[in-house]
Formats: C-alpha cells, structure tokens, sequence
C-alpha cells in the first residue's frame, strides 16, 4: 500500500511538472533563457550566490527530536519541504521514484552552480521527454535536525521548469523513512 502511495505522489508530481510546463508555454509567461555566462563547471568553492527571490514556504517540518522528522502531506499527497543546501532555502517535493537529487537549474544558480553547456552529458528522462543533466555532488543538505554529507545530484538544463527534487540519494543516507498515518517519517 505504501508502494502504491509512493507511486501515485510520483505520477502527480510528473502530471504538476507537465502542467506547469505547458501553462508556462502555453501564456506566453514561459522564461527564454541563454546558456551564456555560465561560470564554468562546478568548483569547489562556488561563486557567491545572488539573493534568492521570496519563497512561498510549504508546510513546515515538524521536529521530532534530533535525527527524526515528520512531513504532512499536501492536499495532493505530495510531501514538500523547505531544505537547506549550501546555506540556502529551496522548496523541494520529495520524490522517492527519483534515484538522485534534482535541482533546476534556476535553483542551482541560486545554490551558486552554473554549469557549462558542455557538462550535461548525463542521460534523463523528464516530463518534457529525455535530455540531459549535469552532475554535481553536493556537500551538505538538511531538512530540519537531518543532515546529510556528499549527496549525489544533477542538474537539469535550463528551460525544464517545475521544483527540485528531493531524491533516494538523500534518502538513502537517512537510517530509514516511512509513511504511517499518511505522515512522512524520516530518521537519521
């Protein structure tokens, strides 16, 4: 029953990326965005980030004493949350069909990260079919009292719009994680 839960909030978050994407397209509001300026791949102290602009907060993660966490599920069933990556605030929607970590790449600008044109070699498939990302590790994330070292993530190329995503190689440094009465657990 979980599997089924997991699997229907990963369909909604593919159907809400989709959706967004052709109302993005369809009004005319969809951003055209260059490659150019992009400050080479990533080094290992990233360039000082712009201010980000204010984010709409998700529901909140409520503590359960150090190492433990528990999310409540949105209206849709879909787990959100505000997650610290290098000392910034992004939204992300927890996705446990994701094998990685997945940042857009606004969100990674905003992290400080510019891939070149040339380091997305890494095959996916997105909502808007298969392209390609980039790799990047990431050296700290944390959801509340969780905290996780040298994450493996990507970044997906310019012009796939929707939310980051909070994948398995978060997760799977986490001792463990459930849902009981429709709650997200996650334990460090």
């Amino acid at each position: 029953m979980i599997n089924g839960v997991i699997k229907s909030a990963a369909g909604v978050a593919i159907l809400a990326v989709i959706g967004a994407s052709y109302l993005s397209d369809a009004t005319g509001k969809g951003e055209e965005k260059g490659l150019s300026g992009a400050r080479g791949w990533f080094s290992s102290a990233p360039a000082a980030p712009p201010s980000p602009p204010p984010m709409q907060l998700r529901p909140a993660v409520q503590s359960l004493g150090y190492g433990r966490e528990q999310l409540k599920p949105d209206a849709g069933g879909q787990y959100h949350a505000n997650v610290e990556i290098e000392g910034r605030l992004l939204p992300m929607l927890v996705d446990t069909g994701a094998t990685l970590v997945s940042l857009t790449y606004d969100d990674a600008e905003r992290l400080g990260y510019a891939p070149a044109p040339a380091d997305f070699t890494v095959p996916v498939q997105t909502a808007n079919g298969l392209s390609k990302a980039a790799n990047l590790t990431l050296r700290e994330a944390r959801l509340g009292t969780l905290m996780v070292s040298n994450v493996p993530a990507i970044v997906l190329p310019r012009g796939i719009n929707g939310v980051s995503l909070l994948g398995m190689s978060f997760l799977k440094k986490l001792s463990g994680f459930e849902i009981a009465s429709g709650d997200l657990i996650m334990r460090q």
